[in-house]
């Protein structure tokens, strides 16, 4: 060892809920270093008892027995629930101890450089499968047999890459697979996973085929602007987009709304304290105008401004919303957040919310998945075009919590059966977001005490956020890095809202 004297780090990272968040930083630290120990991950499993059956099962844990003393939900900190199913947390956590990694890449020659970080035996029991996908759908693929790899060693690998990657947003994707049986796992069962962007482009406007020409119509309380078949109504009394009405089908079941609470997680349990205490779970918006900048048959430019704060709290922020509605383009959505001051302690999440009716269950997205992605915790999230429903698309911890947003989002859309619905989409300004949808609000969550106590709204709960806090360890480690955390006082983004039809 380099090291003059040992060294011993006690902190860890705490697998609780949604969990662990920020292990690539722990690990570089003690791969780099050999005196250094730490980033141990508690525990295994959670700890509970099921009073329900095995196919309705209803965990309960600390206090739920009536009993003075105890621990709440602190004993189901595990990676895997009670049934063994596994927490996305696990999936964090293999990506971090691979046995293989990327050391360098080069896109033009296919050239790929892999290092073993076994110390006894080669890698001749794992696999490569890789695959190049454009906008999410596979246009070539291969296979190493097997890594040959001595310990602690390096080797080379020419893939074979289509000819022309230049257009769309184009991915390498290398799975790292068992290539036999193992005790512990089946042959090609994946051990690790690592993408390459090849070539990238920003998310493309559908523009939608519309007739007549763009019109604005004030009334009393709303302005109504007119795309065609597509009706937006913008209250002037609270400064947002109350209604979107497209081919005579209504897509919104409440007004769009500034978003700041997210449901504390495990990990939260602290600077939820803080949260709380400024009224960030109970913010509520003012607004002073609406003003119209520009109104022509092409383009609405309209501007929103409000004032944020809580009960007996001090205001907390000034928020413009700019709308600017283009013919056939939807409304591009500018937000611009400017706190009173710079906060102590990281936000939960800055964007905005909506709720959509009954029926919109259909949910495609391109970004990272399938499953949730933080800004500390993404490794085993992968870029890809992925489809589920609202409904699946849910992660059921049994303290009910934040979960299944999706950063590094380029594009999102929620449907109906017939192909109707809402499509968000990145901009130039703010290249992806951060999105999840379900059939929870955030309070909701934050106010149930076991998951199967939920009771699913009809309606359809989407959040889109320029960014949320990371995830960390500090339901007992330590607090969440400021890289990961929302400490600014001013934040602007973008994203565009496009009504869409199946063709």
């Amino acid at each position: 060892s380099s090291c003059q004297k040992p060294l011993f780090l006690c902190e860890y990272s705490h697998a609780m809920g949604n969990g662990p968040g920020d292990l690539e930083k722990y690990w570089k630290q003690i791969y780099a270093n050999d005196c250094f120990f730490g980033g141990c991950v508690w525990e295994f499993a959670d700890h509970t008892v099921n009073a329900g059956t095995k196919d309705a099962p209803r965990y309960l844990y600390g206090g739920d027995f009536g009993e003075k003393i105890h621990e709440a939900n602190f004993c189901m900190d595990g990676l895997v629930y009670p049934d063994r199913c596994i927490h996305s947390g696990l999936l964090e956590y293999r990506q971090i101890l691979s046995p293989v990694i990327v050391k360098d890449f080069d896109k033009e020659t296919g050239r790929l450089t892999l290092k073993s970080r076994r110390y006894f035996i080669s890698l001749s029991d794992v696999e490569l499968y890789y695959t190049v996908e454009r906008d999410g759908v596979t246009v070539s693929d291969g296979r190493v047999d097997s890594l040959d790899i001595a310990p602690l060693s390096e080797k080379i690998y020419t893939l074979a890459l289509p000819e022309s990657i230049s257009c769309g947003n184009v991915y390498l994707t290398l799975y790292f697979r068992e290539n036999e049986r193992k005790e512990w796992a089946e042959a090609h069962s994946t051990i690790y996973t690592a993408q390459l962007l090849l070539h990238e482009e920003e998310a493309k406007i559908p523009v939608q085929k519309t007739e007549g020409v763009l019109a604005l119509t004030e009334e009393k309380s709303a302005l109504c602007i007119s795309d065609g078949k597509t009706e937006y109504r913008l209250s002037k009394r609270t400064g947002f987009l109350s209604a979107i009405k497209a081919s005579g089908k209504e897509l919104l079941a409440s007004p769009l709304d500034f978003s700041l609470w997210r449901a504390p997680t495990d990990n939260d349990r602290i600077v939820r304290k803080e949260w709380e205490k400024h009224g960030y779970d109970r913010m509520k918006t003012d607004c002073r105008d609406v003003l119209v900048t520009a109104a022509d048959e092409s383009k609405i430019i309209v501007e929103s401004h409000i004032r944020i704060g809580a009960d007996a709290q001090p205001l907390f922020a000034n928020l413009t919303l700019t709308y600017t509605f283009e013919k056939g383009q939807g409304v591009l959505l500018s937000s611009r957040l400017s706190l009173k001051d710079e906060p102590p302690f990281t936000l939960p999440r800055v964007g905005l919310s909506f709720l959509m009716p009954e029926g919109f269950e259909y949910l495609s997205y391109f970004g990272k998945g399938p499953v949730e992605s933080y800004e500390d915790k993404k490794l085993a999230s992968l870029v890809s075009l992925y489809k589920t429903t609202v409904s699946e698309h849910f992660e059921h911890y049994l303290k009910p919590q934040e979960n299944m947003a999706h950063a590094g989002t380029l594009w999102a859309s929620l449907t109906d059966g017939n192909g109707d619905g809402i499509l968000l989409l990145s901009t130039a300004d703010t290249p992806t977001f951060s999105f999840n949808a379900s059939h929870y609000t955030a309070l909701d969550l934050t106010h149930t005490a076991h998951d199967f106590e939920l009771s699913p709204r009809k309606e359809t709960v989407v959040n889109i956020d320029y960014k949320q806090a990371g995830i960390g360890s500090n339901s007992c480690g330590p607090a969440l890095a400021k890289e990961f955390s929302l400490l600014e006082k001013e934040y602007a983004y973008s994203f565009r809202l496009l009504p869409t039809k199946k063709a």
